[in-house]
């Protein structure tokens, strides 16, 4: 950090210093006999002070806050159902996996975070089918998957199995490579 070095603050310390006194600065304006205008802050023979008005400045107002909105957040906490989002964020949406074993790790993303003490879970959908039971987790794995493409969604569900929220669809790809094995010649 050489700009912290003493031979910068003896060199900026000066015009720190003039900073307020140029807000105080009187303004001088010429025009030359060409009919260019000079501005100065020296007076010079034949010009004029200009006033200069103060720098304009804004402060917002505060933002009010409505009787309606603060009731929309209180119920908000009140709702033992109420999530606002859930989302597949792994694999991504198109993701093309090359995984020999059909290894498939999923991550969901949910806010607020997953009501375990509601006895809230979650339940992983692939091809329109559950393809685990209900979790309280959000990191899943999926084994063997088969080659191809396949379409994943994740749905909250509350304590008696009914779906609270669902996610929106996830397609991957998965390659898986296929070695065809040589069959004995005819005769052998």
């Amino acid at each position: 950090m050489k700009f912290l070095s003493p031979y910068f603050w003896r060199c900026i310390w000066p015009a720190l210093l003039l900073i307020p006194s140029l807000s105080l600065a009187e303004v001088y304006k010429q025009v030359l006999p060409d009919g260019s205008v000079l501005f100065s802050d020296q007076p010079t023979l034949g010009a004029e002070q200009i006033e200069i008005s103060p720098i304009q400045t804004y402060s917002a107002p505060p933002i009010p806050v409505s009787n309606a909105s603060r009731k929309s957040t209180s119920s908000k906490k009140h709702d033992v159902n109420h999530y606002d989002e859930i989302k597949i964020v792994k694999p991504e949406d198109g993701a093309t996996i090359r995984e020999n074993a059909g290894t498939v790790n999923i991550a969901i993303s949910l806010s607020p975070a997953l009501r375990v003490d509601e006895g809230h879970s979650i339940v992983l959908l692939m091809d329109g089918g559950a393809v685990q039971d209900p979790a309280q987790t959000t990191r899943f794995t999926l084994l063997n998957v088969d080659r191809g493409t396949h379409q994943l969604q994740a749905a909250i569900l509350d304590s008696e199995g009914k779906t609270i929220l669902t996610s929106s669809t996830v397609t991957f790809h998965l390659f898986r490579v296929h070695r065809a094995i040589p069959r004995p010649a005819a005769g052998n």
